[in-house]
């Protein structure tokens, strides 16, 4: 009893507010990992252990909230901003998900992201070169994670550069929906709205999407994968940082093999932190029996530190082995389509700045996002030197 008691106050904890600034969160997994499965109420069930996660996200009767669940079991959600969360190509179902995802999936692929490396490496390299003009001391989240990824998006979407940090602003204000799931956000409804009206008029597209339907929803799947790429990759790079700070002795060999730094970074702060499905009908996960309809929450971030899954899960170990497939990028029909991208564009950053400034050290204290979903930071000083 007592050992349930304390997994609930953990999940309650890492739910509310995420694991508290400057604490180690693994406390709080190891409650959760040793309880198991939690039922909270008569139709919410936590996962946090790696092959539950793993097993719900691969599980076919388990879907998104989409707008079938919407209309089942939920009220229509408020404002503009929530139904781009339950009526976008990340959140759609069935054939719709797979005609929509196969569109998109040729300009996100391995190969189409490769033959963009030596733009990407172009747009890098300016960002090296302000943190060099800047002396080496900046806040990495306004010079480095939230512009880039809206800049290599950007030119995927063939936005103009000029209009890159309007679309990055409305982005941020867009963020406080993804926080408070079904809960009205006007700020983020606003900027939705001014991202969908930018994506009507604008001459952006993808020629792959030919069908009508496709060319009808266009607008609104950009809004939400331009969301999506962006936050989720800039909270890749400024969590990367953040880490490697407190290592200098690894930042200096990160150059040496910068695609395990980025897969130890994606284990231990993955970009989103928990994420959800719905049963369709009752399923049988093996430790549990999710009632029909009820909540699933996936707790990607404490699942990728289960000591059953990887020995000494608190230690921070590029090239580890064994390593089980990532949970960060999901698993399944819904596996992150932008997840080649955001890996490239983290190991390129971090593979620049480690050989220019070989010496990355914090600079006054981070301010964390204050999202128990996204993590992440709102602020993150950084010293980056050359010697």
């Amino acid at each position: 009893m007592n050992d349930l008691r304390t997994a609930r106050q953990a999940a309650a904890v890492l739910l509310d507010t995420g694991p508290p600034p400057g604490t180690s969160p693994y406390p709080l997994y190891r409650a959760l990992h040793e309880a198991g499965p939690l039922r909270l109420g008569d139709n919410l069930v936590v996962l946090s252990r790696y092959e539950d996660c793993r097993r719900a996200l691969a599980h076919p009767a388990l879907a998104q909230r989409d707008t079938d669940w919407q209309e089942q079991y939920a009220a229509p959600a408020p404002g503009v901003a929530q139904q781009v969360m339950v009526t976008s190509v990340m959140h759609a179902s069935g054939a719709r998900h797979r005609r929509l995802q196969q569109a998109f999936a040729p300009d996100f692929a391995v190969r189409a992201c490769r033959a963009r490396q030596s733009r990407l490496v172009q747009l890098v390299d300016g960002y090296v070169d302000a943190v060099a003009e800047a002396g080496g001391q900046v806040d990495a989240v306004p010079v480095l994670a939230e512009p880039l990824p809206v800049d290599v998006l950007g030119e995927i979407l063939a936005i103009p550069p000029r209009d890159r940090p309007v679309l990055a602003r409305w982005v941020a204000e867009f963020l406080p929906a993804i926080d408070r799931p079904g809960v009205a956000t006007p700020a983020a409804d606003r900027a939705t709205a001014q991202l969908h009206a930018y994506m009507q008029q604008s001459a952006v597209g993808f020629p792959s999407l030919t069908e009508p339907q496709d060319l009808d929803e266009l607008p609104l799947h950009l809004v939400f994968l331009l969301i999506a790429g962006t936050y989720t990759t800039a909270n890749l790079i400024a969590s990367g940082l953040a880490t490697l700070a407190g290592h200098p002795d690894l930042w200096s060999r990160l150059a040496h093999d910068p695609d395990a730094y980025v897969t130890e970074i994606l284990r231990t702060t993955p970009p989103v932190r928990v994420t959800s499905r719905y049963a369709r009908g009752a399923v049988d996960l093996g430790t549990v029996t999710v009632p029909d309809g009820s909540l699933v929450l996936i707790m990607l971030e404490a699942g990728q530190h289960d000591a059953l899954a990887f020995p000494h899960p608190d230690r921070f170990l590029p090239g580890r082995r064994p390593s089980p497939a990532l949970l960060a990028f999901g698993a399944g029909p819904h596996y992150c389509l932008g997840a080649p991208l955001a890996r490239q564009t983290a190991t390129t950053l971090f593979t620049a700045l480690a050989t220019r400034f070989p010496h990355l050290s914090a600079a006054g204290p981070p301010t964390g996002s204050g999202s128990a979903v996204r993590g992440g930071y709102r602020r993150l000083p950084l010293r980056f030197e050359t010697a």
